[in-house]
């Protein structure tokens, strides 16, 4: 009997240094304390417990609840493990007896602990995901996703002039009210916080932009902020393009430049500046086409310089043979 009261006195003495949910949940308070009055086998009880709670693979599989569900967690075990110690507390029935009563214990826990909701599953590649989370009796606390806060940059390219937004939205969901902060880095494509100056704060989850200069060009950062603090950060770089008639513009001044220079300069081509980036693959091909099509103008003038005066000679001789025909 003294042996029984020690072992459910002890089992929060003992899980103290121990691994298990039974740890987790079970106060020394909620026993008698009579491990000071008698002097019994301390390691009967680690034994026990390690057997049947602290190192039952499927107890601590069954611990594995959603966010928010560890407390219902705890109140399943000890609402298991409490009666065992009162009705051991003065009346020991044997080691056998007590191995049975744990042994059914462990079987209600995992049966009931089953039935809370698991985690719902981490969203890669970023954010503190903490409705997410894992609750783990091995370590007595929540398990996040392990994914870093910020995440990658999103590359975004808009033509100048036009219409473009960006969203602050996370791929997971966060518990209750969030603030967004959004700051910018123009030119720069970084996640360095330095680099960024705060530009709006609240809930507005859309930054918009009516028309797109290449002052906008640079990263924009969304920090989203929930209760508990940062959840993740979001990074957009835009990128300006010039317009579809600045981009033809372009284009056909660059064109006319070059016809310049092969024209007008007999076909030398020099190039200027200390560029050394190559020509466009447009470019090229509108110079071949160009030159290919000067090599058939000259052909075509060559023909008819070659052609009339062969055709002169052929009427010349027409008409010396209509003369000495006979009639």
């Amino acid at each position: 009997m003294a042996l029984t009261t020690l072992f459910v006195v002890c089992v929060s003495v003992l899980l103290g240094s121990s691994l298990g949910c039974s740890r987790c949940f079970v106060n020394r308070d909620d026993f008698p304390m009579m491990c000071q009055k008698h002097r019994h086998d301390v390691g009967l009880c680690e034994r026990r417990v390690d057997q049947f709670f602290t190192h039952n693979q499927r107890v601590i599989e069954a611990g594995k609840v959603g966010w928010g569900y560890h407390r219902r967690l705890g109140d399943i075990l000890r609402r298991e493990i409490l009666p065992i110690a009162t009705d051991f507390k003065d009346n020991f029935r044997g080691v056998a007896e007590l191995d049975r009563r744990l042994q059914t214990a462990a079987e209600n826990f995992i049966t009931a602990a089953s039935k809370l909701p698991r985690k719902t599953g981490c969203v890669p590649p970023c954010g503190y995901q903490n409705p997410t989370a894992e609750y783990s009796c091995a370590r007595c606390r929540y398990q996040s996703c392990g994914f870093p806060l910020d995440c990658p940059v999103e590359s975004l390219q808009v033509m100048k002039n036009h219409m473009a937004e960006l969203w602050c939205d996370a791929p997971f969901s966060i518990r209750g009210e969030v603030v967004r902060i959004w700051s910018f880095a123009a030119k720069v494509n970084t996640t360095n916080l330095a680099s960024f100056e705060e530009v709006t704060a609240g809930e507005d989850r859309l930054f918009h932009f009516p028309s797109v200069g290449q002052e906008h060009e640079g990263t924009y950062r969304c920090q989203v902020v929930g209760e508990d603090g940062p959840v993740v950060s979001l990074y957009f770089y835009l990128t300006v393009t010039p317009s579809s008639r600045e981009a033809y513009l372009q284009e056909a001044r660059e064109l006319q430049e070059l016809y310049e220079q092969i024209v007008l300069t007999g076909g030398d081509v020099t190039t200027t500046g200390s560029s050394d980036l190559p020509p466009s693959p447009l470019l090229v091909t509108a110079c071949l086409s160009a030159l290919f099509f000067l090599f058939l103008l000259s052909l075509w003038a060559l023909y008819l310089t070659v052609r009339p005066p062969q055709a002169r000679i052929k009427y010349y001789c027409v008409l010396r043979l209509a003369e000495h025909d006979p009639v």
